[in-house]
């Protein structure tokens, strides 16, 4: 099958597509590549959802099978919009990949735990920032001065802005090049994030 570029798409690198369409997504099917960002401007509703989650500390974790909507999940009712936007967000990875579900997270971060930058540990991984500082990720030009300091590294990055939506591959996924990424450290700032997670379920 003949792969298909999403509509406005362009790359950083040979490794990363960028879109302002959901279909942008699509392009981690490609073999070459590794990260897809989907640029969006949060809804309101959502934003607004996202705030009040996390001041309130909200968390939820779980796997909801293809077609699933949150009303059918034991998802806190206060997070059924934001459950069912990551449903809907993370429908094309699941799709290319042919997954019969995801595992999925809804979480406030206050720590710096995963200040380091790293490689998941699965196939691959969708993310989205719904309330604070965004996912930074390195250009695959400078992963390899990252990993050689992956907790300190100073060198140039990029950040995940509040409601875009990112597809990486990991570890498990068998690609030639993978996209180093962390979660920005918060203990110093005054705001927490409110971040939602899905890995693949087959």
């Amino acid at each position: 099958m003949t792969h298909q570029r999403a509509k406005a798409v362009h790359h950083t690198s040979a490794a990363v597509a960028i879109g302002s369409e959901p279909d942008v997504l699509n392009e981690v099917s490609d073999p070459q590549i590794a990260l897809a960002i989907w640029r969006r401007s949060l809804p309101h509703m959502l934003s607004v959802c996202a705030a009040a989650s996390c001041q309130d500390n909200l968390h939820w974790k779980g796997t909801v099978h293809s077609g699933d909507p949150a009303s059918q999940t034991d998802c806190p009712a206060a997070l059924h919009l934001l459950l069912d936007d990551l449903l809907q967000s993370a429908e094309p990875m699941r799709r290319s990949c042919g997954a019969e579900a995801l595992h999925v997270r809804l979480e406030t971060i206050t720590d710096d735990g995963c200040r380091r930058f790293h490689v998941d540990q699965v196939h691959t991984r969708f993310v989205t920032t719904y309330h604070g500082a965004g996912t930074e990720w390195v250009s695959p030009d400078w992963a390899e001065a990252c990993a050689l300091d992956p907790l300190d590294y100073g060198g140039p990055r990029h950040t995940l802005h509040q409601g875009d939506v990112a597809v990486f591959k990991g570890a498990k996924s068998g690609a030639e090049t993978l996209i180093l990424h962390r979660s920005p450290p918060v203990k110093s700032l005054s705001e927490a994030r409110f971040v939602g997670v899905a890995d693949l379920a087959w």
